[in-house]
């Protein structure tokens, strides 16, 4: 088992790559030890994860390869407006011969669905067409494309892939002219409770729990629909995976939590970086994103207090200082030294500010 995790020459996969019950036994035994040192933060742990996912990686994309010939699919991402056009997005993947074997497994309860959700054939190179607007998908098969707002009709949106002929249909969601502010929310334990803060929590309720079994917080859907009235739009920013972005959608549509663009992050996978951004630089970087995008629209910030969204609220508040108006903490776990001081720092800055157990109709 050693050099399997640390010998990096011995993590070329075979080239005839079969699965036994005897690896299925060493991987399960491996990666229950290994999500608890991951707890801890152990950079040893961390580093084996990566060669670890590299190697699974490699694996994968033999038995998944995809050529120019292979049917493509898309996996539409709720699109939005700015102020000078409609920004189209989702992500082109493959169907390849063993898109029945992932079927398969992903009916097998649960948790096959969550693994299958990660084992994605990513179709790079791609071009997407909406008229006469083009744009290719990059090597991880995601693609953004801008087109005027009137060609946005109802909401909707259609696509072509060229390469196939198929069209396929996109949800735009556009801000009303009335709008005065929008809401920017986390995800994780803001409007869905996972326990993000502890990694081996997450993780199990994440790939062991069912759509109509996972726990929405009804204060938060209601402050979001307060902050909503008078058409304003309403954005999530979160730090889970794009993998997830179906479950979660089907996670909102059960607990009735307002529909709006997601903004989730990219685990990819190269030689130098195990995950591509950190979470404090993903959610600072698309919050900027998408005050660009609005200029004219104030801003209310939603969190909690278990990932760092107070320190990364107060970053954005120092970048924005005229435009962001409110920041609402939801308390995820024991407040820190470190959490009473930046609560302090953001209520030094006038903004309206409150952190508690839960928030109460009166905000």
């Amino acid at each position: 088992m050693v050099p399997f995790f640390y010998g990096r020459s011995s993590l070329a996969p075979p080239a005839d790559l079969r699965i036994s019950g005897q690896w299925n036994c060493q991987v399960s035994t491996a990666f229950s030890a290994l999500m608890f040192r991951i707890d801890r933060g152990d950079r040893y742990t961390m580093a084996m994860l990566h060669n670890i996912a590299l190697t699974a990686e490699s694996w994968f994309d033999r038995l998944t390869a995809s050529d120019e010939d292979d049917a493509v699919t898309l996996d539409p991402y709720m699109g939005y407006t700015t102020s000078e056009a409609a920004v189209l997005r989702g992500r082109v993947l493959a169907i390849t011969a063993t898109s029945d074997l992932k079927t398969l497994i992903s009916r097998q309860g649960t948790v096959g669905a969550r693994v299958m959700s990660f084992l994605t054939n990513d179709a790079g190179g791609v071009e997407i067409e909406c008229g006469s607007h083009k744009t290719t998908s990059d090597e991880e098969g995601y693609f953004r494309l801008e087109v005027p707002h009137e060609v946005v009709q109802d909401g909707t949106v259609d696509v072509t892939v060229p390469r196939t002929g198929e069209t396929f249909e996109l949800e735009v969601a556009s801000s009303s002219p009335s709008a005065s502010r929008m809401v920017i929310s986390d995800i994780d334990d803001t409007v869905i409770k996972t326990g993000a803060w502890q990694k081996l929590q997450n993780f199990w309720r994440t790939m062991t729990t069912g759509v109509d079994q996972r726990e929405v917080f009804q204060d938060t859907v209601d402050l979001i629909r307060r902050r909503m009235d008078g058409g304003n739009p309403v954005f999530y920013v979160s730090s889970s995976p794009w993998n997830l972005h179906d479950y979660l959608g089907q996670v909102f549509k059960a607990g009735g939590v307002p529909k709006g663009p997601m903004f989730l992050k990219d685990f990819g996978i190269d030689d130098a970086k195990f995950i591509k951004t950190s979470h404090g630089n993903h959610k600072g970087e698309r919050i900027d994103e998408l005050l660009d995008a609005h200029p004219g629209l104030g801003v209310t910030l939603i969190g909690d207090t278990g990932q760092h969204d107070g320190q990364v609220y107060l970053d954005a508040i120092k970048r924005h200082p005229e435009r962001i108006r409110e920041v609402f903490l939801r308390q995820a776990g024991s407040l820190s030294a470190e959490d009473q001081s930046i609560a302090d720092e953001i209520r030094a800055t006038g903004v309206i500010f409150y952190s508690g157990e839960r928030f109460g109709d009166d905000l």
